[in-house]
């Protein structure tokens, strides 16, 4: 897949689609337990018999019972995820990044449509952040992070940061997805909000 980035001074943006087969990797990795759970529920269900009989214990029964319900639970949290996964994979239509200097747009497709103005972003290098914020990316020289990382993207509206999401969904490597949307991070960054919104 091919990041399709137009950098004209005027009005630069970047569009960088879904990685399908990472977001498949993602629906086998909901679906494998989502089975287990389900196969055990059965198994654990077929051995309930609330009638009473002489051979069986109503207590054990009651038990396996509550054991199997929440193996049922447990696969239904399971395949919901897998089959939003699923879903992303083969969505029809396109499904990505798109950044320009007025907004963020994630299109996940059965994961919904996000838009963040940028006016309201936060975004920032590791050489920002406070103490304790940064990693071992703090350590390298500023020019180097600005070239290699994709900044730290923050909005009050998301528990996440969403440079995590765009590095987990794109495909390719960070430096090349940084490189792709630093026409437009430039341009963020002189409009973005001044502190990060979650202090």
């Amino acid at each position: 897949m091919s990041l399709e980035v137009q950098s004209a001074s005027t009005s630069p943006s970047a569009w960088i689609p879904v990685a399908r087969g990472r977001a498949a990797a993602r629906a086998v990795f909901w679906g494998i337990p989502a089975f287990l759970a389900a196969l055990g529920a059965n198994l654990t269900l077929e051995r309930v018999n609330l009638s009473p009989s002489g051979i069986s214990s109503r207590l054990v029964d009651v038990s396996l019972g509550a054991v199997g319900l929440l193996l049922v639970v447990a696969a239904i949290g399971c395949v919901i995820p897998a089959v939003r996964w699923l879903g992303l994979t083969v969505w029809p239509g396109r499904v990505g990044v798109w950044a320009d200097p007025r907004e963020l747009c994630l299109r996940l497709g059965p994961f919904g449509t996000r838009r963040y103005p940028a006016a309201e972003l936060v975004v920032r290098y590791p050489y920002e952040l406070d103490d304790g914020e940064e990693g071992f990316e703090a350590f390298l020289p500023e020019e180097e992070q600005q070239r290699l990382l994709l900044p730290h993207i923050r909005h009050r509206g998301e528990t996440e940061a969403l440079h995590e999401l765009i590095l987990r969904l794109a495909p390719g490597n960070e430096e090349r997805i940084a490189a792709a949307l630093r026409p437009v991070i430039e341009r963020w960054r002189l409009t973005c909000e001044p502190r990060d919104p979650t202090r």
